[in-house]
Formats: C-alpha cells, structure tokens, sequence
C-alpha cells in the first residue's frame, strides 16, 4: 500500500459513532474489524460500505494458521 492509493469512503462504527474505518478503492469482501474507541467487534462490508456489530470469533487465528 502506498500514500497514493485513493480513499474510497470512510465507514462508521454503528455502536459509538465516533471511531471510523478507511476504505480504500479495489478494497473488497468482509473483515472483522475492532472499534479503538468502543473496543467492540464489527463486521465490515467493503462492498456496501456498512458495519454491524459482531461478535469476536475465538480461535479464528489458530483455524487460519492451522491450515
């Protein structure tokens, strides 16, 4: 990533409202993404340009690296 990759829009948090996520243009699919401000977890769409409020997936790391 470079500082010339353009900025598609920015993503609220739904819960707190304050904390925002940046999304970048070529940026696709879903990620779980942890709000700084409210330490909730978010589920990210970077299609539609949403977030919802999610729930931490415990072992997911160990899933990924496992495999």
């Amino acid at each position: 990533m470079t500082n010339q990759e353009k900025i598609k829009g920015a993503i609220r948090c739904p819960v707190c409202k304050k904390e925002k996520v940046i999304a970048y243009e070529g940026a696709s699919g879903k990620a779980s993404v942890r709000c700084h401000k409210c330490g909730r977890y978010l589920l990210v769409d970077w299609d539609k340009m949403t977030a919802q409020e999610n729930e931490a997936c415990k072992g997911a790391y160990k899933m990924v690296v496992n495999n």
